[in-house]
């Protein structure tokens, strides 16, 4: 690999990408690096709607960081030329993502090599139409779902499934689950399930309290992570975006992550 930059992000899932991007809009000059191609299915941005709110069951930090989210979603809409944040009171519209994927890092000037995603903070909807996310909590297991979004239908997914790395994931999924979640959209939401319209494997990586981690490396001060979005990571993605940039160019974020650091653990476990 030829060059030298100024940042470089490794994995560009909907966190990485939103990070390249605005690392290059504040000039500086960076790499994106991704194992898998463009519009690939194997880490935890890929999908086609997610849901996005400003409630929140207990006083934490996360409302100041939705709030964010919800502007820079907004300003991707702008970018894109295509409605992105959908509520109950839209009408319903074909999910049209190729618009969206033009709110791209290399709009910006970031970099992207062979095998590399492009930065596209606004590849896949965050959606809420005519409903919000269902949860599922039964004999059968926990399930979780979201309503039909245009001329994507109902999603319904076991939320508590087998656990895994990014690398051993088991990406089939067979007639009988497929058969069990009509057997319980048909008994608990009667009229939800419909024809299948397609299968996707789901990956989330989850932290012990189910926070987020964005904290810079203890021993290497140039190196920073955020990682364990804990599966409502995505619709956070623009503002996480933003406060790793800040970080990444000695900047203080705009909003207090100190409940999102990893030095967290340490006073769980006693260790240092």
């Amino acid at each position: 690999m030829d060059g030298s930059f100024d940042a470089i992000v490794v994995g560009l899932g909907a966190m990485g990408s939103v990070t390249l991007y605005q690392l290059a809009r504040r000039g500086i000059h960076a790499l994106g690096i991704e194992m898998f191609e463009p519009g690939h299915d194997q880490g935890s941005s890929h999908g086609f709607h997610r849901m996005i709110r400003m409630s929140s069951s207990q006083d934490d930090g996360y409302a100041p960081l939705a709030e964010r989210a919800f502007d820079l979603w907004r300003e991707a809409e702008d970018r894109a030329g295509s409605l992105l944040l959908r509520s109950p009171h839209h009408h319903h519209r074909s999910l049209g993502r190729g618009a969206a994927r033009r709110a791209r890092a290399a709009d910006a000037g970031g970099t992207a090599r062979q095998r590399l995603l492009s930065a596209d903070a606004a590849r896949v909807v965050v959606g809420r139409a005519r409903g919000a996310r269902f949860l599922l909590d039964v004999p059968e297991g926990s399930f979780y779902g979201m309503p039909a979004v245009g001329d994507v239908g109902v999603k319904i997914g076991l939320s508590a499934g087998e656990a895994t790395t990014a690398r051993t994931i088991r990406r089939t999924i067979d007639d009988a689950e497929i058969a069990s979640l009509h057997d319980v959209l048909d008994r608990y939401l009667p009229g939800a399930s419909g024809p299948e319209q397609r299968r996707i494997s789901c990956i989330c990586t989850y932290t012990v309290d189910r926070d987020f981690v964005i904290d810079r490396h203890p021993d290497h001060g140039s190196v920073l992570f955020g990682c364990g979005f804990s599966g409502r990571g995505y619709k956070f993605a623009p503002v996480v975006g933003e406060i790793l940039a800040d970080l990444a160019i000695g900047g203080r974020p705009s909003h207090d992550i100190a409940f999102l650091r990893a030095e967290r653990f340490a006073k769980v476990t006693g260790v240092e």
